[in-house]
Formats: C-alpha cells, structure tokens, sequence
C-alpha cells in the first residue's frame, strides 16, 4: 500500500525533473530567450506551465489527510507503536 501510494507524488516529480531538464535544454540552446512568436517559445511555456503542474499535484497528494496519498505514506512510515497507540 505504501509503495502504491508513493508513485502518485513520485511519478510527478520525475516528470517535473524532466520538464525543468528540457527547459533548461531550450535556454541553454538559445531558444527561450526571444520574445518571438512560434512553436519554441510556446513549447517553454507549456513546459514551465507542466513544471508548475506536476510540483503542485506533487505537493498537495502528500499532504496526510485520509483521502490523499500522503496519508497512506505516513501509515507506511509510522512506526507499529503509533499505529496501535494513536490509531494512525
């Protein structure tokens, strides 16, 4: 259960890794620079914009209330004293 619920928030990190290594790729080419209309700079924004994304849904699924993943990977981590004693 622990494993099932880490890959949600997991899963969105490494996404948003890749999308801030391919906007660094287009800034370290030279193409996110212009203010220019096109597909490049489009494609950086929408990249900045999954960036944004992926760390925000990252975030708020490891937030440990009982609906979100964050709760099943604190049930996970708990130790078996605080499970028995709290209810956790």
């Amino acid at each position: 259960m622990f494993l099932t619920a880490a890959a949600g928030p997991a899963s969105n990190i490494l996404l948003a890794i890749g999308c801030g290594a391919a906007i660094r790729l287009l800034l370290a080419n030279g193409w996110g620079t212009s203010m220019a209309e096109g597909f490049v700079p489009a494609l950086g924004r929408i990249t900045g914009m999954a960036l944004v994304m992926n760390l925000s849904l990252a975030f708020f699924n490891l937030i440990p209330l009982p609906p979100l993943d964050g709760s099943k990977i604190l049930y996970g981590l708990s130790p078996q004293s605080w499970i028995c004693t709290y209810g956790v």
